[in-house]
C-alpha cells in the first residue's frame, strides 16, 4: 500500500498498484434532486478511507452505489480495475465485496456464531453432503469454520456472547457481530456504514485497532461514521462530503484542522439518512 494520498505508483519501488475501488465522477439524483455530484475518490489495497459528511451528504448513496443497489446516472464505479456499474448486487458480492448497515441485520433466532458463519461462501455439493451425513470430512470443515469464526468474535472481544441468539444480544454486540461477519466473508472490499454507532467507547477503540489489522492483512475499506474521533483514529484518509459534493480529502490530522469542516460538517452527531 502506498500512503498517504491516492497514490498508483509506489515511489522508489516502480510497482503499479490498481486501486481495489475507484470512483469516477459518479453522479446520482433523485426525482430531479441531485444526491452526488461528479464524486471521485479510490481505495487502495490494505487501506481505510473515512467518509464523513453531514446528514444527507450522500455517504450512504456513495456506498448503495458501488454494492449496486443504486444505478448512477453518470460515471463509473471500478472494483480492482473493472468497471462494474450495471452489475447486480450478488454479482458484486461475488468479486469480495461486503456491507454492514447502520441496523444490524443478523438473523434473530440464529446464534452470533452461526450468524458469522452464514457470512461465509456457499459450500460445495461435496462439503454439504459431508456435513449431512456426518462424514469425518464434513466434521473438519465445520471446526475450521468455528474456529475462524471464533477468532473473529474474539477480536472484537464478543466471544462470550457466541452462543447466544442473536435477539437477546445487546446492541453494541449485535453491531460488532455483523462487522465480524463481514470480515469472516473474506472480503477484498469492505463497506462499513456507522459501525461504532450505539458502540461504547472501549468497543470502538477495539473495532479501531481491528480494522487496521484488517488493513494490514491487505482488506480495502470505506469507513463512514459521524464519530469523528473513531473515524480519524481508524482510517489513513478522509473525504468529505456535503451535498453530494467532495468538498475535503486529506490525511486524519488535516482534515480535523480544516475550519472549513470543522465547522460545517464535523458536528453532526444524528444518524446519516442518505
Amino acid at each position: 500500500m502506498c500512503l498517504p494520498g491516492s497514490v498508483t505508483l509506489c515511489a522508489g519501488r516502480g510497482v503499479s498498484v490498481v486501486p481495489v475501488l475507484s470512483v469516477e465522477g459518479l453522479s446520482v439524483g433523485f426525482d430531479g434532486v441531485s444526491a452526488l455530484r461528479e464524486v471521485s475518490l479510490r481505495v487502495e489495497p490494505g487501506e481505510i478511507l473515512g467518509l464523513v459528511g453531514p446528514n444527507g451528504a450522500g455517504k450512504s448513496t456513495l456506498l448503495n452505489c458501488v454494492c449496486g443497489l443504486y444505478r448512477p446516472g453518470g460515471g463509473r464505479v471500478l472494483l480492482d480495475g473493472v468497471d462494474v456499474v450495471g452489475e447486480r448486487p450478488d454479482a458484486i458480492s461475488a468479486r469480495h465485496v461486503v456491507r454492514t448497515h447502520q441496523e444490524p441485520r443478523l438473523l434473530d433466532n440464529v446464534s452470533l456464531v452461526d450468524n458469522v458463519l452464514r457470512g461465509g461462501t456457499t459450500p460445495g455439493v461435496r462439503d454439504r453432503v459431508a456435513g449431512l451425513f456426518g462424514l469425518p470430512s464434513g466434521r473438519r470443515h465445520r471446526r475450521d469454520d468455528l474456529a475462524r469464526a471464533d477468532e473473529e468474535l474474539a477480536g472484537l472481544g464478543i466471544e462470550q456472547w457466541r452462543d447466544v441468539a442473536a435477539r437477546s444480544l445487546p446492541y453494541d454486540v449485535r453491531k460488532l457481530g455483523e462487522v465480524a461477519r463481514a470480515r469472516y466473508a473474506g472480503p477484498r472490499l469492505m463497506l462499513l456504514d456507522e459501525p461504532a454507532a450505539g458502540v461504547g467507547a472501549a468497543a470502538a477503540e477495539t473495532l479501531s485497532r481491528r480494522l487496521r489489522f484488517f488493513a494490514r492483512s491487505g482488506t480495502a475499506i470505506v469507513l463512514v461514521d459521524h464519530n469523528i474521533d473513531f473515524v480519524t483514529s481508524s482510517a489513513h484518509r478522509v473525504v468529505v462530503l456535503s451535498a453530494g459534493e467532495v468538498v475535503a480529502v486529506g490525511l486524519p490530522e488535516d482534515i480535523t484542522r480544516d475550519a472549513r469542516v470543522i465547522n460545517a460538517y464535523l458536528g453532526a452527531t444524528e444518524p446519516d439518512q442518505a
